[in-house]
């Protein structure tokens, strides 16, 4: 039982990996990323309804950074370079934070399926709003060692049959 509860700590604290690197993910593309950044804009843009006229007027009038409606379909498709500015321009506009378009989907697979668990990176969650990644870590660590620990204390309690109880039963 506690070999099972020990994987699913594990499991967690993969989990906690996984979430803290998806804002980094390096195995993207730099085409694929421009075009995940553009679909995030795409997507902001929408939900608040929002034409890409509405949103090139608003870059202009409250931001001064002068980005026409083109240039606003091409960084949607990912088809142009976006400057850093100007991204900041576009969050800004959208009122969004940067990080916000910068985020990049999970990956599609994890090497455990355990960590596709809603209620699994629900809790993950909740303690990242608690504790630093680093208390976290050391907490998962001192949690592994103490579940190892009760294993090992666990399977030496458990009493060994001699050879000579085996006799005495025969």
């Amino acid at each position: 039982m506690l070999i099972g509860m020990l994987g699913c700590i594990i499991c967690k604290f993969a989990a906690f990996e996984a979430i803290r690197r998806r804002e980094t993910d390096m195995e993207t593309g730099y085409d694929t990323t421009l075009g995940r950044i553009g679909e995030r804009i795409r997507t902001f843009r929408k939900s608040r309804g929002l034409r890409m006229k509405d949103l090139a007027a608003d870059l202009l009038e409250r931001q001064g950074v002068q980005i026409g409606e083109s240039m606003i379909s091409r960084i949607e498709n990912g088809q142009t370079e976006l400057r850093l500015g100007n991204l900041h321009a576009i969050a800004a506009a959208l009122n969004v934070d940067v990080s916000e378009l910068l985020r990049l989907p999970a990956p599609d697979h994890h090497p455990l399926g355990v960590l596709d668990d809603p209620r699994l990176l629900y809790r993950v969650r909740q303690l990242r709003a608690l504790l630093t990644d680093e208390q976290i870590r050391i907490s998962l660590i001192q949690f592994i060692d103490l579940l190892l620990l009760m294993e090992d204390e666990s399977t030496k309690k458990k009493p060994k049959k001699d050879s000579d109880d085996e006799e005495d039963e025969g």
